[in-house]
């Protein structure tokens, strides 16, 4: 018993050392399987992402569609939006609720709100901007909105 005891602790170093080469064996393969799982996820992420960018592409479009021939049955404010800049805002809303889709009815209505006369701002600043070019002047019975 003594031999095989002093045998064990002449030799732990070599012991140790086997051991260690077993751990870092499996760790090696464990490491392999997990970067062939991420490989194969990221493969199937791809794919997840490109479908959802095509479905909300399609669903764009398709709204877009949607809009354009419901405008078809209105009659338009001519001291508002036109047909086609209104059929672009509710656009820029319908994307608004793609972007903030657990947003509530009051916080979209304010955001919608907010949008519509950041656009207003926006084109009264053009407008500005070519009647002072000389480009062409503001139309007989138009005004911009206060802010």
């Amino acid at each position: 018993m003594c031999a095989a005891l002093y045998w064990i602790i002449d030799h732990l170093d070599r012991i140790l050392a086997l051991i260690a080469i077993g751990i870092a064996a499996y760790a090696i393969w464990d490491v392999r399987k997990l970067f062939k799982e991420l490989e194969r996820r990221d493969r199937t992420t791809e794919e997840r992402v490109r479908l959802a960018v095509l479905r909300e592409l399609m669903n764009h479009a398709f709204s877009f569609a949607a809009f354009f021939r419901a405008a078809q049955y209105i009659d338009f404010n001519p001291l508002d939006f036109d047909r086609d800049a209104a059929v672009t805002m509710f656009m820029g809303f319908h994307l608004q609720k793609l972007l903030a889709p657990n947003a509530d009815v009051k916080e979209l209505a304010a955001l919608q709100k907010k949008t519509r006369d950041d656009t207003e701002e926006a084109a009264k600043g053009y407008a500005e901007m070519i009647i002072a070019s000389k480009l062409g002047t503001l139309k007989e019975g138009f005004e911009f909105k206060k802010p």
